[in-house]
C-alpha cells in the first residue's frame, strides 16, 4: 500500500528500499483511476485520499512515462466528474504543495513545485 503523507518520513520522500513496489502500486491506481472513474468516484469520496499517495511520484523525473501517469491521474482527480463535491481535491493537492513542495529530492534532485510546472494542465487546473 501507498504510504499516507503523515506515514512518511519526510514528505514527499517516499522510502527507498522498497521505492519499486511503491511505484507498481502507484501505476496500478492510476491504471484504476483511468478506467473505473465511477468506482473511483466512491473510494475517493468516501475512503482514500488518492492525491497524497500520488502526488510523491511526480518526482520520478527519470522516468517520464511514469511521471507523466501520475500526473495525468492526478488531474483526472481534479476533476469534478471524479472527486464529486465532498472532496476538493485540488484544495488536498495545494495543501500538500505547500507543505512539501519545495522539499528536495535527494535522488532525483528536484521538488514536487519544480516538477509541476512541467505539466501545465495540471498546474493551471490547482490556479482554478
Amino acid at each position: 500500500m501507498l504510504p499516507k503523507a503523515n506515514e512518511l518520513i519526510q514528505p514527499p520522500i517516499e522510502p527507498t528500499e522498497n521505492f519499486t513496489q511503491l511505484k507498481l502500486y502507484c501505476q496500478d491506481i492510476c491504471s484504476l483511476i483511468k478506467n473505473h472513474k465511477d468506482q473511483v468516484k466512491i473510494a475517493i469520496q468516501d475512503t482514500v485520499r488518492l492525491t497524497e499517495r500520488i502526488i510523491p511520484f511526480l518526482l520520478v523525473k527519470t522516468e517520464k512515462n511514469f511521471q507523466e501517469l501520475a500526473a495525468q491521474t492526478l488531474l483526472l482527480i481534479c476533476n469534478a466528474d471524479i472527486a464529486g463535491k465532498e472532496v476538493n481535491a485540488k484544495e488536498e493537492i495545494r495543501n500538500y504543495l505547500e507543505n512539501y513542495g519545495e522539499v528536495r529530492h535527494p535522488t532525483f534532485n528536484t521538488t514536487l513545485n519544480d516538477e509541476l510546472s512541467n505539466f501545465t494542465r495540471l498546474s493551471q487546473a490547482l490556479e482554478k
